[in-house]
């Protein structure tokens, strides 16, 4: 339903009236930034241009950890943002390599890429399926729904959180099996939330640009590099070999 006298602001590629929860997860599937209440039609890419977050991501202003040494090698690389097609290349934020005829290299640091950012589907399927209010639309005005969404992930990362001090296997809100996890031979098994009921959360569609800065694809070479030598996984080339080059 349309928020009131907003005529066509909410609606989305998919015919129905969405606002956007951009969002920063960690490993742990717990949210650490939000950014809720854009309109629908926005792509991912025009969201985040416009958010406090990029903003202060351009500014330097996030607080973020020092660069680091790359384990195995003498780099020191900066904390980095992951995101998926729909986000511009930054020397922070790192994007799949665009196409399907991809260099074995390029195939292999989308697979990381794509590795990563299961860490941001599982939060927001873990949240979606255990808050069944997103099972469905939401019928309620624009700050209803806005407040509705910040208190679903207040709660989802409350709940993680105490959770963490409970052994694994007494876990409720998100057992082992319920999110992603990934086999000895580096293959990812579905998490459970994958089999709950249709959600009503979708992802955008992918309209980002492919333009960038020099360093920024210095960097994501760096990144490649490492990913191919000293950071690869025992099983990255069967992988490849198996799913093609297109991740």
């Amino acid at each position: 339903m349309a928020p009131p006298k907003s005529r066509s602001r909410f609606h989305n590629y998919k015919g129905t009236f969405s606002i956007i929860l951009l969002a920063c997860v960690d490993a742990n599937y717990k949210f650490v930034l939000v950014d809720i209440g854009a309109e629908g039609p926005n792509s991912d890419g025009g969201v985040f241009k416009n958010s406090i977050f990029s903003q202060s991501l351009e500014k330097g202003t996030l607080d973020l950890p020092c660069p680091v040494e790359i384990p195995g090698t003498t780099k020191m690389l900066p904390f980095l943002f992951i995101g998926d097609e729909a986000f511009p290349l930054k020397s922070n934020l790192m994007r799949p390599y665009p196409g399907v005829a991809l260099s074995k290299d390029k195939a292999i640091f989308n697979y990381h890429l794509s590795r990563a950012r299961r860490c941001v589907e599982n939060a927001f399927g873990i949240m979606a399926s255990r808050f069944r209010i997103f099972r469905k639309p939401l019928v309620s005005s624009l700050e209803t729904s806005t407040f509705t969404v910040a208190t679903a992930v207040c709660l989802h990362n409350f709940i993680k959180s105490a959770e963490e001090e409970v052994p694994s296997c007494e876990r409720r809100y998100c057992p082992l099996d319920f999110a992603y996890n990934m086999s000895p031979d580096g293959y990812i098994n579905d998490g459970r939330w994958r089999t709950e009921e249709a959600l009503a959360i979708n992802r955008l569609s992918c309209t980002g640009s492919n333009m960038c800065s020099r360093q920024a694809e210095e960097m994501r070479r760096t990144l490649q590099n490492y990913f191919c030598h000293e950071g690869a996984t025992a099983w990255q080339d069967a992988h490849i070999a198996k799913n093609g080059k297109k991740i």
